[in-house]
């Protein structure tokens, strides 16, 4: 039996995406033996790609684009009343039209598919801002719940249009997202918007997620089980909820994890655990109380960074999918508790070092949940820092927007740089 040193963590990821792709593509190991034969005999040798490049440009792009959003949110909010009806709406409708078709366009290009994912976040939150602005400068009416089912319909179909197109997860997540607020709104539109309506609407929505396993897209299913889920917690606790029978809440919880678990379904299984504790800590008395006091802050972000080494652990050494859920939940433990201990003081510039540190580790560790925490903990915290101190000063917002548009031309020259020196030939020995 050979020995071999430890594996490092990149050596244990490659060799789990390799395990994975040899088992998809029903390959073994005398297949693997053969094609690295092949390789030596043909004289090339594997050229291995520029990584320290690669993570400065992802590191200077994801700094760069926050920038130029927060940049672009503070300007717009210093402006938003000096523009007429129609500039208002090419800034909120047009930015996210144009987010969704750029997000489009790239998903659809292989090399650029990762530059996708931010775009998508982005029209996700100005497409329904933009809609609802577009319909009170010319649409007039007050009827707010009229446009709450306009806008949530339109949102509903574009994104259900993009994923029956490219088949992505997460234009299914928003889809299925607009389409449960397109329901709220229409049921309060007509008045029957009650736990009563909810519960049967609920089963239902289990039941098609039930359908749609038996016929293999489990994916889907996933996602529908998971609105289904949320809609029966929220209408039985309408009657369960601070009543004697509370309890019964606990069982209807507990059923929920134990189909989500028994039919293997990630989301599923979040939502369910999610919302079990969140039960649970009240029938225990817990309470956010971190907020108010500043043992409980240093509590937090202990907490915080115990449950980023768990979710550590769980990637290098089980490769549990979970780890992501742990790695967001603790970083964004740490930003809450940490700004709360900043907040107001004159050490509160100190914060985007913890964020921006979080965001050197996502990279490294290729973590979406660390990268996307630690993004939005930048962007809340630029928000309070130009409210605190930036509150009447156009030239702070610019002055971001230039910082990462220069951000982005660093990363784009490094982008060049690795390239060049990857088309090099290699001399020497």
């Amino acid at each position: 039996m050979n020995s071999h040193a430890p594996y490092s963590a990149d050596q244990k990821r490659a060799l789990d995406k390799a395990t994975a792709l040899c088992q998809k593509h029903n390959l073994n190991g005398s297949d693997i033996d053969n094609a690295l034969m092949i390789l030596r005999s043909s004289g090339k040798e594997v050229q291995t790609p520029h990584s320290r490049t690669g993570f400065i440009t992802a590191l200077l792009g994801y700094l760069g684009g926050s920038l130029i959003v927060a940049g672009f949110l503070i300007y717009a909010s210093m402006i938003w009343d000096d523009l007429g009806s129609f500039g208002r709406v090419s800034l909120s409708l047009g930015s996210g039209l144009l987010c969704y078709l750029g997000a489009y366009s790239l998903q659809g290009k292989m090399q650029y598919a990762k530059a996708a994912m931010p775009l998508w976040l982005l029209s996700f939150g100005f497409l329904p801002t933009g809609l609802f602005v577009m319909l009170k400068e010319y649409a007039g009416g007050n009827d707010a719940i009229l446009g709450g089912v306009i806008v949530f319909g339109i949102c509903t179909a574009m994104y259900l249009a993009a994923w029956l197109k490219l088949r992505v997860n997460i234009l299914l997540i928003m889809s299925l997202l607009g389409a449960f607020a397109f329901l709220g709104t229409l049921y309060e539109k007509l008045d029957i918007n009650t736990p009563e309506m909810w519960l049967p609407t609920a089963l239902g929505i289990l039941l098609l997620g039930w359908q749609i396993y038996k016929n293999g897209a489990r994916t889907l299913a996933d996602k529908v089980f998971t609105l289904g889920s949320i809609a029966l917690i929220a209408s039985s606790y309408h009657y369960l909820g601070n009543t004697d029978l509370e309890a019964a809440m606990t069982a209807i919880m507990l059923l929920l994890v134990f189909i989500a678990y028994k039919f293997e379904m990630r989301l599923f299984i979040v939502t369910s655990v999610i919302c079990l504790i969140i039960l649970l800590a009240k029938h225990f008395g817990f309470s956010w109380g971190y907020r108010d006091s500043d043992i409980l802050r240093l509590s937090a972000v202990i907490s915080g960074i115990s449950c980023c080494f768990m979710a550590y652990w769980l990637s290098a050494q089980t490769q549990s999918r979970m780890a992501h859920w742990w790695y967001f939940g603790g970083s964004f433990l740490l930003f809450n508790a940490t700004m709360g201990l900043l907040y107001e003081t004159p050490y509160d510039a100190l914060f985007p070092a913890i964020p921006a540190f979080v965001l050197y580790l996502s990279i490294r560790l290729q973590s979406r949940a660390l990268l996307t925490s630690s993004i939005l903990a930048l962007l809340s915290f630029i928000s309070y820092f130009s409210a605190r101190y930036f509150a009447d000063t156009i030239g702070w917002p610019i002055t971001l927007m230039i910082t990462g548009a220069a951000l982005i031309g660093l990363c784009l020259f490094a982008l060049k740089i690795g390239k060049r020196m990857q088309a090099a030939p290699v001399t020497g020995a």
